[in-house]
């Protein structure tokens, strides 16, 4: 299950209405809809509050196993950016092919080691 399934499932399990989630949440209550449609996601700040309301973490709200994944991160512990953009990678990387996936991993590499030497050629 993914985050909108989710959000619905801890919604119903405790008898709220969109509406009634919305008011609690400090948002509207399409917002909810879209989040349950996964036609849009929530920032990070509104992802802790609605993890932080159904009282369970972040990883269990984005269904993320951690058995399957081979370095934890607890996102409770990153920087607000940080989480924000392991959240858009994720987001992002679930939409691809294996080949694709393959190719960006590949080029991020490439980009993390040419930003490493322009660094050291800085601090020469």
């Amino acid at each position: 299950m993914n985050l909108a399934g989710n959000l619905k499932k801890l919604r119903k399990a405790k008898k709220l209405t969109q509406s009634e989630l919305a008011k609690q949440l400090n948002v509207s209550t399409s917002t909810i809809a879209m989040y349950e449609t996964a036609k849009r996601e929530p920032d990070y700040k509104t992802l802790a509050k609605i993890a932080n309301f159904f009282e369970v973490s972040i990883e269990q709200l984005l269904d993320i196993d951690n058995k399957t994944t081979p370095k934890s991160i607890s996102l409770d512990t990153l920087s607000e950016d940080e989480a924000d953009l392991i959240l858009y990678i994720r987001r992002k990387w679930s939409k691809l092919t294996k080949e694709q996936k393959q190719a960006k991993f590949k080029l991020a590499k490439h980009s993390i080691g040419l930003l490493e030497k322009i660094e050291e050629e800085k601090n020469k």
